[in-house]
């Protein structure tokens, strides 16, 4: 089957065959037949397969033209990047017609975007919150929408945009197509697609975890970082096929270190990019590198999904993802469109657990090289790399992260110490034999003149009786069965259970007063804790994943009230956070973006009625700006925000709501000249008092305008 034979204009048949295009892919095929039939539709495709066409063709085909240019597509995917490829995809294809594509997306001053969807937006293409933010302000009308995609959707929920997508499908038109496409199916995306969606028809195109049929996966198992470095730049250097070459770590820390470490050998022929660069500057890196003016793209995984840059002969997996599936969309950025593309996979003893996971999610194994003779492999280790020395009934301190416990002693101070063990050991001998001896001479005496009366120790343990814990080790050194630690006084400090040195079960931990402060669970490198105040309600309540706060999160004041609820994304607030008053009523609600504010902010008095309404960009305010009254509800300050300065005409009214005082600020944020920014407010005033006939009324008439500065 070639595009012809599907039902496409005119217009769309000479784009594709401009772009070069002339066979749809698989899902592309499956796609186009149903959704011209108007019905609801949930695709299931690996990365890489050319889901952007499959729902662009049959929406574009469907398309009619409109004088007011309301958006009627509207398209939601989780990237900017992601946005900007499609806008360009879709202005190929609409080329030559009326159709006007617009993108909106955050990091970005709001109001340009706020002006172009103004002037006409047939298909509008955005990330959720800046979308959801345009709505909200009044920019953007969803009237006429009759077509809505969701791509990438399980990177939505995972990105934590659940709240805005809900908002979102009950701001649309009921009467509406909706088509969603997601690399993998999960319950969320279920539980999504029926509470919103009409029945969907599901078409998969290739089943999940199969990784394309273009790419050849070979591995190199490696000793530590360092020699990791050190194949990449000798690959990089050798092998001539290495023509374009997308490199991914998992951290943003771990894309800055790789990309210092072989930057001086490639100077301008390497380039990186991670969601704390600017925007500008990850633009800027993916043109580039599209571009072909670098040859060597470092990325963390934000680049792993839905970015196509064509013509990527290699990907290198420096590392292996967090989550077993990233795996498949990293290698997917090669050997795409029918091309054949190789990914290499550097593997660490440390993850050879997770390259199990990956060959078994995928029912392939992938083939292992040689190291090249000439590599130099290097023995200087990372501090994450280093060894843990584990002693017996040595001292450890533990902290209130899931699986937090270190020795006090580090590697270093553990030999040092070593040599000194037997000074050591009679210093501490003899200050138990003093302590002992201190401790019966005061029980003799205390006993002596007041009779038998219990000791220090025994005054302070519990009234339940706690059993002792058997604390058992292995021949490995590693914990079995159920262990305990104590304070002084004799109370329980934590309890828990072992298996192979792995907590299993609750892990409790007490205070010295034998309250309850913290409860973990742990499964895999996932903790679910629990904290308590004093007097026993919770305090906090959520989860760890790698020991950084994961998912939903919930904070309680001393009397049990939810007093927040924020949800987190590899240990930074990401999606909705909200504040509650102490009779439950919502205080506050933002949104974040990787731990900054990014996107509608608004608070809320006791009564329920809206306190202020404001948009953030990256932490500063942009967009428009207004508070209420707290007695009469009236608005008391508007205006608009421009990269966190004041910019055009500000208003702050009385308490009536009428009457009002204004201020002009430039681009910059500079109040305009005073002299006629004051006559510019009599004129005004004057102005408005005129419409209530009122005009130079000696009780009306403004004289000294300084009086109705904000």
């Amino acid at each position: 089957m070639t595009f012809d034979d599907l039902n496409l204009t005119k217009n769309l048949r000479k784009s594709l065959a401009a772009m070069e295009l002339t066979t749809p892919t698989p899902i592309q095929e499956k796609t186009f037949s149903v959704a011209l039939s108007g019905r609801d539709i949930l695709g299931i495709a690996q990365t890489g397969t050319g889901k952007t066409l499959a729902y662009l063709l049959p929406t574009l085909s469907q398309w009619k033209f409109s004088k007011d240019h309301l958006p009627q597509i509207v398209v939601l995917v989780p990237t900017r990047e992601l946005v900007v490829q499609v806008v360009e995809t879709a202005k190929r294809l609409v080329d030559g017609t009326s159709c006007m594509c617009v993108g909106v997306y955050g990091g970005v001053g709001m109001m340009p975007q706020a002006e172009a969807v103004v002037a006409g937006a047939d298909v509008l293409i955005g990330t959720p919150g800046r979308l959801l933010d345009l709505v909200l302000n009044g920019y953007v009308k969803l009237r006429g929408v009759k077509k809505l995609v969701v791509d990438e959707v399980d990177e939505m929920l995972e990105q934590g945009f659940r709240t805005q997508l809900g908002r979102l499908f009950d701001l649309l038109p009921n009467k509406r197509q909706n088509l969603l496409f997601s690399a993998t199916m999960t319950d969320s995306i279920a539980s999504l697609a029926d509470t919103y969606f009409n029945n969907p028809t599901r078409i998969e195109a290739a089943p999940v975890g199969t990784p394309l049929e273009g790419i050849e996966q070979v591995l190199y198992k490696v000793p530590n970082f360092n020699t990791k470095v050190n194949l990449l730049s000798y690959l990089l250097q050798n092998d001539e096929s290495m023509s374009r070459v997308l490199v991914f770590v998992s951290t943003m820390a771990l894309a800055d270190t790789v990309y210092e470490a072989i930057a001086e050998t490639f100077g301008e022929d390497i380039d990186y990019i991670h969601s704390k660069r600017t925007q500008s500057q990850r633009f800027r890196a993916l043109r580039n590198f599209a571009n072909s003016e670098t040859r060597i793209l470092i990325a963390t995984d934000l680049v792993a999904r839905g970015i196509d840059i064509a013509g990527v002969s290699h990907v290198v997996c420096f590392d292996l993802p967090m989550e077993t599936e990233q795996y498949i969309h990293r290698i997917g950025r090669t050997g795409r469109a029918d091309e054949k593309g190789k990914s290499i996979t550097f593997v660490s003893p440390m993850e050879q657990d997770k390259l199990t996971e990956i060959e078994g999610f995928m029912h392939t194994p992938i083939a292992e090289l040689a190291l090249p003779e000439d590599l130099e492999i290097s023995d200087k280790l990372t501090k994450f790399e280093l060894p843990v020395y584990r002693m017996r009934n040595t001292l450890v301190e533990t902290d209130a992260t899931p699986g937090g416990v270190r020795n006090m002693a580090s590697p270093s101070q553990s030999r040092n110490r070593r040599n000194d063990k037997y000074i050591y050991t009679i210093m501490i001998y003899r200050l138990l034999a003093t302590f002992a001896l201190s401790s019966i001479v005061m029980t003799t005496m205390a006993q002596g003149l007041f009779g038998n009366v219990p000791t220090t120790r025994q005054a302070s343990r519990p009234e339940v009786n706690l059993p002792d814990k058997p604390n058992i080790t292995d021949a490995n050194g590693k914990k079995q069965g159920e262990w305990a630690k104590k304070y002084r006084n004799g109370r329980y400090a934590y309890t828990a259970t072992f298996v192979d040195d792995v907590p299993v079960g609750p892990v409790v931990r007490y205070t010295e007063k034998g309250e309850k402060s913290s409860e973990q669970i742990f499964s895999g490198d996932t903790c679910h804790t629990t904290t308590f105040h004093g007097n026993g309600k919770k305090e906090s309540k959520g989860a760890y994943v790698n020991k950084q706060k994961e998912g939903e999160w919930l904070f309680f004041d001393a009397e049990g009230n939810l007093i927040e609820r924020s949800n987190y994304i590899h240990g930074e607030l990401n999606g909705l956070q909200t504040i509650y008053f102490d009779n439950g009523k919502v205080a506050e609600t933002c949104y974040y973006k990787n731990g900054i504010l990014d996107g509608q902010w608004k608070c809320f008095f006791p009564s329920g009625r809206t306190q202020l309404s404001a948009t953030y960009v990256d932490g500063k305010l942009d967009g428009y700006y207004q508070c209420w009254n707290a007695t009469t509800g009236a608005k008391s300050v508007e205006g608009m925000y421009s990269h966190g300065k004041c910019v055009g005409e500000w208003k702050t009214y009385e308490d009536d709501g009428v009457k009002f005082r204004i201020l002009h600020y430039d681009a910059k944020g500079n109040l305009l000249d005073k002299k006629a920014e004051e006559e510019r407010i009599i004129k005004l005033y004057n102005k408005y008092d005129a419409e209530r006939g009122n005009l130079r009324d000696p009780e009306h008439y403004v004289e000294n305008p300084t009086e109705y500065r904000p």
